[in-house]
Formats: C-alpha cells, sequence, structure tokens
C-alpha cells in the first residue's frame, strides 16, 4: 500500500502545524504567532489546506 501525492501533502501540512504549535507551548510566542489568536489561524488555514 502506497501513498499517493495528496495524502503526503496533507501529512506534511499536518505536521506544519505541529511544529509552532509546539514552539508556541514551549516559549510563549513563535515568529508570526505572538497570541493564542496567530496560533487558531495558523491551525486553521493549514488544516483546511490538508483537509483538501
Amino acid at each position: 500500500m502506497r501513498l499517493g501525492v495528496r495524502d503526503v501533502v496533507a501529512t506534511v501540512l499536518v505536521a506544519l502545524i505541529a511544529i509552532p504549535y509546539v514552539g508556541y507551548l514551549i516559549n510563549g510566542e513563535m515568529p508570526f504567532v505572538e497570541d493564542p489568536r496567530g496560533m487558531t489561524a495558523i491551525g486553521l488555514v493549514l488544516g483546511v489546506a490538508a483537509s483538501s
């Protein structure tokens, strides 16, 4: 069973959600993510992109 291109793209996008989230939890801020609203926006945008 092989992963298709769409599956790989979705996996990468979900990983891109996790990286700033973990950094935000550790440091309290990340570049372009300075508050909970910014983290929510990034998670929402990348999550929608991963589901399409």
